[in-house]
Order: C-alpha cells, then sequence, then structure tokens
C-alpha cells in the first residue's frame, strides 16, 4: 500500500498558515498556548501516523512526537533548543 503524503507543519507565532500554505503545507496546525497540538497532527495523519518528523526543539517534546510518528516513522533531529542547560 502507499503511502499518504500529508505535509503538516507546527508553527509557532511567526509562521502562519498564510505563510505555510504556498510552501506547500496542505495541513498547518498551529501550536495553541498550551503547546498543545498532539491531536491535531493524529487526525490529520491517520491512519498510521506521521512518516517523518523533523524536531526543532528536542528536550520537551520528545514525548510528544512518539506519540504522532508511524510504527515505521523517522524522527529527525536537527537541533536541542528545549533541552536542558549545562552547568
Amino acid at each position: 500500500m502507499a503511502k499518504r503524503k500529508v505535509p503538516l507543519a507546527t508553527p509557532g507565532e511567526i509562521l502562519t498558515e498564510e505563510f505555510l500554505k504556498p510552501l506547500g503545507i496542505t495541513h498547518p496546525v498551529v501550536v495553541d498556548a498550551q503547546g498543545q497540538w498532539v491531536d491535531a497532527v493524529k487526525a490529520a495523519a491517520q491512519p498510521e501516523g506521521v512518516n517523518l518528523l523533523v524536531d526543532c526543539v528536542g528536550g520537551s517534546v520528545i514525548e510528544q512526537n512518539l506519540k504522532v510518528m508511524a510504527l515505521d516513522g523517522r524522527l529527525v533531529s536537527v537541533v536541542r533548543l528545549g533541552g536542558n542547560t549545562g552547568p
């Protein structure tokens, strides 16, 4: 079975839907004030989940990332903006 391709993004306040749509992001998911995005991404990526997730936060969102991933999905972590600080 061929996998669906559903471009998603979870932009903050700077990246708006108007900015993302021309880039081919067909299902922009905006993170709400409480930092919630998992349910919206799961709904858009049903039934299998996200096949490729590029994480630009790390630390604090790892658990949320794993909740939306497909069983054979790939998680690419490019920076650690949300991780712990050093001593």
